[in-house]
């Protein structure tokens, strides 16, 4: 059953060098993957819970299934 996840554009990011605290700019700085370990994050309780893994994971998580 599909679960709705909304979630806003604050991003953790680092004091230190002002970067993203968790998943980075994608090469062409698209800010898709820090959307969707947002999602991810927020569909399973906290930034804290997740994984080491990959967008692919993520959107497995997401939709349930395979992504390449």
């Amino acid at each position: 059953m599909p679960v709705k996840v909304i979630i806003d554009d604050k991003f953790p990011f680092k004091i230190s060098d002002n970067t993203p605290a968790f998943a980075k700019y994608s090469a062409d700085n698209e800010i898709w993957p820090m959307l969707l370990e947002k999602a991810v994050a927020k569909l399973i309780g906290n930034f804290d819970l997740e994984t080491q893994g990959t967008p692919n994971d993520g959107m497995f998580i997401l939709n349930g299934g395979p992504s390449y």
